[in-house]
């Protein structure tokens, strides 16, 4: 699997979690899928992926990382491009170039 392979599974599991569709079974999911929350703004999908992930943790006993703590260890390269990818993929699972 190449890296965009992954980067793609990566804005599908926001968007469906965003829809419903899934949840974060892994810490490392529910970071993925605040950080898709934070960066989504104020869109209902940000809402539902952030109730997701504070879900998953409260479970789980556990804080969340900051979101300062998500950049400084890279989790995400490029931002705004997994903005974007999220995007895409709520709107119509379009690929990103």
């Amino acid at each position: 699997m190449t890296d965009r392979d992954e980067e793609q599974e990566r804005f599908s599991f926001c968007a469906a979690v965003a829809q419903g569709q899934a949840a974060p079974t892994t810490p490392e999911e529910a970071q993925l899928v605040l950080l898709a929350a934070a960066l989504l703004g104020a869109r209902v999908e940000a809402a539902r992926l952030q109730q997701a992930g504070e879900r998953f943790f409260s479970d789980l006993g556990q804080e969340p990382m900051s979101l300062q703590e998500h950049l400084r260890q890279g989790l995400v390269r490029d931002m705004p491009r997994f903005r974007d990818g999220v995007e895409a993929a709520l709107h119509d699972g379009a690929d990103v170039p």
